[in-house]
């Protein structure tokens, strides 16, 4: 007597649906369904290395890439260090909110993909672009205008890194929106399961960022010594291109994320609730492990220039 064999089956959680979907509507219940013929547990880990490995590649070539701008400005002394450590939190603050959005803009790009609706799954990307163009602008001016205080209250001693970290602070609002929109084109791209193309314009940026770093820091090649402000303005330059590339790949009708410019950029109500909805609590997250490390990173530089500096060389490796 033969034994019935049981297909592979796959737990799935019914608890949100994307927006526009008229089906089933269970929430909180959990059911087996079995995998696609053809689809087994192998082929599933496959694909998640496939997504994984530039994703894996390109942090690892960014954090080389930062290590080495650390090196370039540790040659300029303990204040160069501090005043651009001392930049890090209030930028990241600034960012949390349009950084949420992408989070949810991920979670709606996958979903469509895999519900095969790619018209709605570039309209996502569309209404994203335009709310986090308007978010980082607008986040930019508050970073750029009130750039000097941050800095002081994140606890500069020194006049050095005091004028230092507000110069960096200042040019890295004036480059927040390239930054933005290229987060919000890979994390597009990456909920379609393209990781391959963020990582080619990211590991550009990265060595754009480190070629000006030696040129503008210390004034190699016949650029002017820059110092500080130097880094920063390679930073945002690298940003720059990034975003460029980011644009110019997601325009390509080859592309499953294609951005169609004729096509309207306005929000609609139930795309952004959608959006906000995956992604609020990633914000609120976010928002409250940036406090954390603010107040941390201040008991730090409370102790010195010196000791700032430290714990900056310390937490970049």
């Amino acid at each position: 007597m033969s034994e019935t064999v049981k297909p592979k089956t796959l737990r799935i959680a019914l608890d949100d649906v994307p927006f526009g979907d008229p089906n089933v509507r269970e929430t909180r219940k959990v059911k087996e369904m079995p995998l696609p013929e053809g689809v087994s547990s192998k082929t599933m880990y496959k694909d998640v290395a496939r997504l994984a490995w530039p994703s894996l590649l390109e942090l690892t070539l960014t954090q080389l890439a930062s290590m080495a701008d650390m090196m370039m400005v540790g040659n300029l002394g303990d204040w160069a260090i501090a005043s651009i450590g001392l930049t890090n939190q209030p930028k990241m603050m600034l960012c949390t909110v349009y950084q949420a959005l992408n989070v949810g803009a991920t979670a709606m790009v996958a979903r469509y993909k895999g519900a095969g609706q790619r018209e709605k799954a570039q309209e996502i990307l569309r209404i994203a672009l335009f709310i986090n163009l308007i978010l980082s602008v607008i986040c930019g001016l508050i970073g750029f205008v009130f750039a000097e205080p941050l800095v002081a209250f994140m606890g500069a001693q020194e006049t050095a890194t005091l004028v230092g970290g507000t110069q960096y602070l200042q040019i890295q609002m004036i480059g927040l929106p390239f930054l933005a929109l290229t987060f919000t084109i890979t994390g597009a791209l990456r909920g379609a399961g393209n990781s391959r193309t963020a990582m080619i314009y990211n590991t550009l940026a990265n060595a754009v960022n480190v070629l000006l770093n030696y040129a503008l820091i210390e004034g190699h090649w016949g650029f002017p010594r820059m110092e500080v402000v130097g880094a920063s303005l390679a930073t945002i330059i690298g940003q720059t291109v990034a975003c460029v590339y980011a644009f110019i790949s997601v325009t390509r009708k080859s592309q499953y994320i294609h951005l169609d410019f004729r096509k309207s950029f306005l929000p609609k109500k139930e795309p952004v609730q959608a959006i906000v909805k995956v992604g609020l609590p990633s914000m609120l997250e976010q928002v409250a492990m940036r406090v954390g490390v603010i107040i941390f990173t201040r008991t730090i530089a409370s102790l010195g220039t010196m000791q700032m500096a430290t714990h900056q060389i310390a937490m970049n490796i």
